[in-house]
């Protein structure tokens, strides 16, 4: 059978659940230790992880600083490609 495609939306799902895991395991945060630096509940934090389209600016905001999320991740998740900035 062939493999379908994935569409925009589901690539830059995919790109925040692995940007969320990826920053986890690297800082070695439990679930727990996400929702109250961020503030998100833990299951408010789950239901995010499976539908990513809910998350709210702030909610956004606070992952992205306090996990510590690079600027290709950001672009990654939110669709848009990702270019190297070359200014100093």
């Amino acid at each position: 059978m062939p493999r379908v495609r994935l569409t925009d939306t589901q690539l830059a799902n995919r790109h925040f659940a692995a940007a969320i895991q990826r920053q986890k395991i690297m800082m070695q945060y439990k679930d727990a230790d996400i929702c109250r630096l961020t503030g998100i509940s833990v299951p408010t934090l789950r239901k995010r992880r499976s539908h990513p389209e809910q998350v709210t600016l702030r909610e956004l905001r606070r992952l992205i600083a306090k996990l510590e999320l690079t600027r290709e991740d950001v672009c990654n998740i939110i669709g848009i490609p990702f270019q190297e900035d070359n200014r100093r």
